[in-house]
């Protein structure tokens, strides 16, 4: 090339292929890299030509013009030079006559044989039309940009930002490309009251369909693709994943979180060990408050998380406040309905937050005594919502009012829960929550003081980890998809449990403890192995005690223990005997090794006392008491006819059931009941 202009080529960008038309006496054939260039020079690309961040030497009144594309220039690619000390980067401009973005002057033959010109000035566009020229509308019209935004579910639609130039100034918006061809015009007019359409020119509406797809087709607009989600996403160029967040480039999404050096990390870490370390329950928590970020990959390990966490404890107890400094909500830093949910919220608002949390830690609040039947069930009904979400990985299948919002989909994620009370709907509903007992005196309150007023050590330690995460990700999935076989069978071995569920839980809970530590060494905190064995031995202690209190929560335990407890406390409408029984007296009686009740009662006993006591247990079938050893099982319906002719159904409780024995005390009790 001719001398001039030193400049460097940093970076590249492709340009795309230039048609030519050659002008003056220097042209560009194909070059990958350019050293020189002598000012004021036009020139045309034949082929592909790659030009990055462009660090000019200026001289005199030179400088490269922004410059880029993204679809194939029609004419030649004019440089116009001007003076900058410096160049960031560059986009490209196709223009004819030298004009400016946006302006275009097409022709074409329109079905009758005339030709249609439609060209733009300084503030308005013309057509020309049989010979005659018209005002077409009093601006320019141009589009600026379009954007691909890419959903979480993998779908994508594209929206162009379109410029509207006036006299007085601009308008810009955006509207899909799906409404682009038949909806521009009255996008225009519904955000630019100052537009005006010529609709006295004949056909103007086609003209303006005609004008509509020159301007997407002759102008060169700049193409970017945004993510407008948060979460796990697999990088496109090179190996792992990058967890998508606002603070990220090309990220549209309210969750963002802050860059965080190793000291960061092990502060934050250092602080909320101090918050949680003195009892294995907030320990669990603490383990817990990493599983939505480390859902994702348990889940393509083979052992995607099934369960919740319910906290549970008194008012006061602080459970809500430690919940909320570790839930992943921390991170949206500006006003939005998903951060936290309360019980008492609608269904569609529920399952829209558990969409938006994918990836994340979703935190429901307050399960919590109500006398109202409607707030009870209403309640009832999301915690079941949330648990079978979260328990069977996926949303429910029906569609939401805009039929959309809440098509079944797998999620990824966790969440936990807050409340007052245990109010579960059926057995299966304890398999798919852990319940951590909250009464406030375990949380160090300073900690959770100084760490309230100061959400960004939080914010930065899970940032910490979730960047240690990323470019291991591919590694850890095969990692613990080759330890999960193992790691099942030591657990089911060290719990002597049956429970497939509460294995599952340990063992994700286990690889999460490997994953913290194994991040706290990579930034070099001290002892990250003594750490390690710790959090296993406080696993293995909580899962020991919840395990005891679940055989406790059976529904036929629960049931069996109302029934004892009714008894010893002289609740219970039992006859002296069956004579006295038969006689019309009572609901019930006792022999020497059983207690007889009609079965009607007995139902109608325990719906009150899980009435009572805030339960809800599903109804038993005569088969699961027997099969439980709670009633007889050849005793269903009495022989002898009662007063009145009847032959009742009843239960025969075993006397081991309800902890009697035949003694003086329960022979004085069973005589002052009769009384």
């Amino acid at each position: 090339m001719t001398e001039g202009l030193d400049f460097t080529v940093k970076q590249r960008t492709d340009l795309g292929e230039l048609a030519p038309r050659p002008r003056g006496k220097t042209q560009l054939e194909h070059r990958m890299e350019v050293e020189n260039m002598t000012e004021g020079l036009d020139f045309t690309v034949k082929q592909r030509t790659d030009l990055g961040e462009l660090a000019p030497r200026p001289r005199s009144k030179t400088q490269l013009e922004h410059i880029q594309c993204n679809k194939k220039l029609p004419i030649a690619l004019n440089f116009e030079i001007i003076r900058r000390e410096s160049i960031a980067s560059f986009t490209a401009r196709a223009c004819k006559h030298r004009l400016p973005n946006g302006y275009i002057n097409v022709t074409t033959k329109l079905v009758n044989g005339h030709n249609l010109t439609i060209e733009t000035e300084e503030d308005r566009t013309i057509v020309q039309l049989k010979g005659t020229r018209y005002t077409f509308f009093n601006s320019v019209v141009s589009i600026v940009r379009a954007t691909k935004f890419i959903h979480r579910n993998g779908r994508s639609d594209v929206k162009f930002l379109v410029r509207v130039v006036f006299s007085t100034g601009n308008v810009e918006f955006l509207i899909s490309s799906k409404k682009y061809k038949r909806g521009l015009l009255e996008k225009i007019e519904e955000e630019c009251p100052n537009f005006s359409l010529n609709k006295l020119i004949p056909n103007y509406s086609a003209i303006f369909d005609i004008f509509s797809q020159a301007i997407l087709e002759k102008n060169s607009f700049l193409f970017t693709t945004v993510f407008d989600f948060s979460g796990w996403h697999q990088n496109e160029v090179g190996p792992g994943w990058t967890y998508l967040h606002g603070n990220l480039p090309n990220v549209e999404a309210v969750m963002k979180m802050p860059l965080a050096s190793p000291a960061d990390h092990i502060a934050g870490l250092n602080a909320l060990l101090a918050l949680v370390n003195r009892d294995a329950g907030l320990y669990i928590v603490f383990l817990f408050s990493h599983l939505g970020f480390t859902a994702r990959l348990l889940g393509m390990a083979g052992l995607a998380p099934r369960f919740s966490l319910y906290a549970t404890g008194r008012s006061g107890s602080f459970k809500t406040s430690l919940l909320k400094l570790l839930s992943g909500g921390i991170f949206e830093t500006e006003t939005d309905s998903s951060c936290e949910c309360r019980f008492s919220d609608t269904k569609a608002s529920i399952n829209e937050a558990i969409l938006k949390r994918i990836d994340s830690l979703l935190l429901i609040d307050d399960l919590h005594p109500t006398a109202l039947k409607g707030e009870r069930s209403a309640m009832k009904a999301n915690l079941g919502r949330v648990l079978r979400a979260y328990g069977d990985g996926e949303t429910e299948g029906k569609l939401g009012p805009d039929r959309k919002t809440n098509l079944k989909e797998k999620i990824f994620g966790a969440a936990w829960m807050t409340g007052e009370m245990v109010d579960f709907s059926a057995y299966s509903d304890i398999l798919r929550i852990i319940t951590v007992p909250i009464d406030g005196q375990s949380i160090d309150l300073a900690t959770l003081t100084a760490l309230q007023d100061n959400l960004d050590i939080v914010r930065k330690y899970f940032s910490s980890y979730v960047n240690f995460l990323g470019p291991r990700f591919q590694l850890i999935v095969k990692d613990f998809a080759g330890k999960l076989a193992m790691q099942r069978r030591v657990w089911r071995d060290v719990l002597k449990l049956s429970f497939g569920r509460y294995v599952d839980a340990a063992v994700a809970l286990t690889l999460v403890n490997y994953l913290v530590w194994e991040a706290a060494k990579a930034d070099g905190f001290l002892n990250a192995d003594a750490g390690k064995l710790r959090g296993e031995q406080q696993i293995l202690s909580f899962f020991k005690a919840i395990i005891a209190n679940t055989e406790l929560q059976k529904p036929t335990n629960i049931f069996a223990n109302a029934f004892k407890e009714a008894f010893h406390n002289g609740q219970l409408a039992i006859a002296r005997d069956r004579a006295s029984y038969n006689s019309g007296v009572g609901e019930g009686y006792r022999d020497e090794k059983n207690v007889v009740l009609n079965s009607g009662y007995a139902k109608t006993f325990f719906e009150r006392f899980c009435d009572s006591h805030q339960l809800t247990v599903p109804p038993l079938e005569r088969a699961e008491l027997v099969a439980a050893g709670i009633i007889e099982p050849d005793i269903e319906r009495l022989k002898n006819l009662r007063k009145g002719g009847q032959r009742p159904s009843v239960y025969a409780f075993k006397n081991s059931v309800l902890g009697i024995e035949n003694n003086a005390e329960d022979n004085e009790r069973m005589n002052n009941d009769d009384n």
